[in-house]
């Protein structure tokens, strides 16, 4: 651990929408507006892939300059942003406060159900179902989750969390 008593610059994350500006180029080129995707990348001009996910703002904007100064342009000047009110997840079904939910930070499938107030008690635990942005889905066993954190995946920006209610 460093000394440095300063915050931990923030990392981005899968889901995050960002806005990438390219300036000091002979032509304008319009800004890039989208998410990372779930594979952690983002895709720019000239169909340039970048690993995202994980990174600082400072840090990829020098990869993405590096990437395109000098192979294309001369001079490029690359200034990285994150748009504001994109960071949510939703859960609902039988939770006591379904709801979408802030992500602040990394979070599973049993602690975003717990930020909901937790399961009801008509809850199927068994069938929990986490749709991500993508439209992918998958379900989770809770119960084998508490006893297995690998059963326990990680949530998203845009993940919707579903718990269904059981048969009685």
């Amino acid at each position: 651990m460093s000394s440095n008593a300063g915050p931990e610059p923030e990392v981005f994350r899968v889901g995050d929408s960002l806005t990438i500006a390219f300036m000091d180029t002979p032509n304008v080129i319009p800004p890039f507006e989208g998410r990372i995707k779930e594979d952690g990348t983002i895709t720019l001009i000239l169909n340039q892939s970048f690993k995202s996910d994980g990174k600082t703002r400072g840090d990829l904007e020098k990869d993405i300059r590096a990437r395109y100064v000098p192979d294309y342009f001369k001079q490029m000047t690359v200034t990285v942003k994150q748009q504001e009110n994109t960071r949510w997840f939703y859960v609902n079904g039988e939770v006591r406060q379904p709801a979408r939910q802030i992500y602040t930070s990394r979070i599973t499938v049993l602690k975003a159900i717990a930020s909901a107030g937790g399961f009801t008690d008509f809850a199927n635990k068994k069938k929990v179902k986490l749709t991500r942005l993508d439209g992918r889905t998958q379900t989770v066993n809770c119960l084998k989750a508490l006893d297995n954190p690998r059963l326990d995946p990680e949530v998203y920006p845009g993940d919707t969390i579903h718990v269904p209610r059981r048969l009685l």
